[in-house]
């Protein structure tokens, strides 16, 4: 199907609704005010408030509640399975491309694609965990460093021969 703005052959599932016409997201991307929404499959539970340090988050056990219409999603997920978490971050507004690593000036420079900050272009959050319990509506994981209440975007295994 062709995007409606350039004309160009596009799969349908990869066309995005803009303003009422079918686009491709190389058109969408050439649009400043354009936005992707997504609906969360579920929520963070744990004790992580801001000002938590990065060190401490990493061993914390979250509880991933999810949806009602997403359970059947988590059939095949086991105890000790790897699992990536993507996850919303609290919108920095138009963050800068250029930022320090942890804040270390000592570091110099870095562009936000080198670094795992929170302030980035789309804020979006991914962590590899954990699964220490699965139960019939969520999933117990060891090391999301994700807030209490966030929304969860999305969960996926961990697959060596891709994400290694």
């Amino acid at each position: 199907m062709p995007c409606e703005r350039c004309g160009r052959e596009t799969l349908v599932a990869q066309l995005c609704e803009y303003r009422g016409s079918a686009i491709c997201a190389a058109c969408l991307l050439e649009l400043d005010d354009s936005t992707i929404f997504m609906r969360p499959v579920g929520v963070v539970h744990n004790d992580l408030v801001p000002g938590t340090s990065t060190k401490s988050r990493r061993n914390v056990v979250s509880q991933l509640v999810l949806g009602e219409r997403f359970l059947q999603a988590m059939t095949g997920i086991s105890v000790g399975d790897r699992l990536l978490i993507l996850f919303a971050l609290e919108p920095s507004g138009d963050p800068p491309l250029l930022q320090y690593p942890q804040g270390d000036r000592s570091r110099g420079l870095h562009g936000v694609f080198s670094l795992r900050s929170q302030n980035r272009p789309n804020p979006i959050g991914l962590t590899s965990v954990i699964v220490v319990a699965v139960d019939e509506e969520s999933l117990l994981v060891r090391g999301l460093d994700a807030w209490d209440g966030t929304p969860l975007l999305d969960i996926k295994p961990h697959v060596p021969m891709y994400d290694d």
